[in-house]
């Protein structure tokens, strides 16, 4: 489940380079084709992203710690990871006529499924453990920093505010921040036991 979980994560990421290069190239008719692929490959993701995160929870020891959370309570990153990228990606598709609406939606549904790998860096995340960053963030810090970079380079090329680009930021921030928050919840902790079994 793993090696299937990170293939189809990277054939994502080579499709998220892929497909404005197509645009760019004026290659559109195969830009909507390999949209088509993306939109089974999404589909794909999210139930071998939902499995690998139940499995993990399971076989990891309950006393371990990740960004200050056990196991169970840190479920919430990669199941709101899951969701945020299924939020996004059917949004990008209900909007793939409005390019201003579908290219930050897919950028939006691509960011939102790095955070396992930005948070495997240690140089990234050390600097915040312990303190009200990782309570209110956990393992998402790193993914905030990046998205909002992007969102201040993309308006300093085009100088001009690229509202949708912000809306989706601010919503996926307020899934990170509300996983981090429900991770410590009893509700959650009652939920996270039912899904693990």
């Amino acid at each position: 489940m793993v090696t299937l979980h990170g293939i189809l994560m990277t054939v994502w990421m080579l499709l998220a380079v892929a497909q404005p290069l197509l645009v760019a190239s004026g290659k559109k008719r195969l830009h909507m084709k390999l949209g088509q692929l993306g939109a089974v490959l999404a589909a794909a993701m999210v139930v071998a992203g939902y499995l690998t995160a139940i499995h993990a929870t399971r076989v990891n020891p309950p006393d371990l710690k990740l960004f200050g959370l056990t196991p169970k309570e840190f479920l919430t990153v990669p199941l709101s990871g899951v969701v945020a990228f299924a939020g996004f990606v059917l949004a990008g598709i209900s909007f793939r006529r409005r390019p201003e609406v579908h290219r930050p939606m897919m950028l939006m549904a691509s960011l939102s499924i790095v955070s396992a790998a930005l948070g495997r860096m240690p140089a990234l995340n050390g600097w915040y453990a312990g303190t009200s960053l990782e309570y209110w963030l956990s393992a998402f810090v790193s993914t905030l920093v990046l998205g909002a970079l992007l969102l201040a380079l993309k308006c300093a090329l085009e100088r001009r505010f690229d509202v949708w680009f912000a809306g989706a930021f601010g919503a996926l921030a307020l899934v990170c921040v509300l996983a981090s928050v429900i991770a410590r919840t009893p509700a959650w902790a009652q939920l996270a036991t039912a899904l693990t079994r």
